[in-house]
C-alpha cells in the first residue's frame, strides 16, 4: 500500500515526509488502529486523510470519533502508550 498526497499542482509526495508538522496537543496511547488521547484535541487539530507520527512511525487517520478517539488506516509496528505525536495537515489517499 502506498500512501500519497496531490495538490493542485498534481505533485505528490510520501506521507512519511514531515514537511510541515505539527505538535499534538496531549498524549496518545494505541492498541493496533485505535488511538486513544489523554487532554487531546483530535476534531479540532486534525481531518480525516491527515498524517499522524507516533513513535517515529507515519500512519493516515481514517476515522475522528471525538476529542479522544481515533483510528489510523493501519497499526504502528507495536503498541505504544503515553507517547507525544505530531501530525501534517495535508490529506493523503490510500493508493493500492
Amino acid at each position: 500500500m502506498t500512501y500519497t498526497y496531490q495538490d493542485k499542482n498534481t505533485t505528490s509526495e510520501s506521507y512519511q515526509t514531515k514537511n510541515d508538522t505539527y505538535t499534538g496537543t496531549g498524549t496518545v496511547t494505541t492498541t493496533g488502529t485505535a488511538v486513544v488521547g489523554s487532554s487531546t484535541l483530535f476534531t479540532t487539530e486534525l481531518i480525516v486523510g491527515n498524517g499522524i507520527f507516533i513513535s517515529g512511525q507515519g500512519r493516515v487517520v481514517s476515522v475522528i470519533t471525538d476529542d479522544t478517539h481515533l483510528t489510523l488506516d493501519s497499526a504502528l509496528s507495536s503498541d505504544v502508550a503515553g507517547q507525544a505525536f505530531t501530525y501534517n495537515k495535508k490529506q493523503y489517499q490510500t493508493k493500492n
